[in-house]
């Protein structure tokens, strides 16, 4: 029989293979490995949101403001 530290150690380097499922048996044969998720989960993301921002920054600063803020603007904005 196998010795389980040799299981979890398998299983740690599955986890640094690139690609959506563990070959090795681990976890029910299915299951992302810990370098896909990270790197489509989590890395795409936030690289597209940072890449979108400085646009939409830009954008939202060259638009017209449509209500002018008065004392009760600034009031509701401290009270929240």
């Amino acid at each position: 029989m196998a010795d389980p530290e040799d299981f979890v150690a398998m299983c740690d380097i599955g986890d640094k293979l690139f690609g959506p499922a563990i070959a090795l048996g681990c976890r029910g044969g299915f299951d992302f490995t810990l370098l896909f998720e990270q790197t489509l989960l989590s890395i795409v993301p936030c690289a597209i949101f940072l890449s979108v921002v400085p646009a939409r920054l830009s954008r939202l600063h060259r638009a017209q403001i449509i209500l002018p803020c008065n004392g009760a603007c600034l009031l509701k904005l401290v009270s929240t």
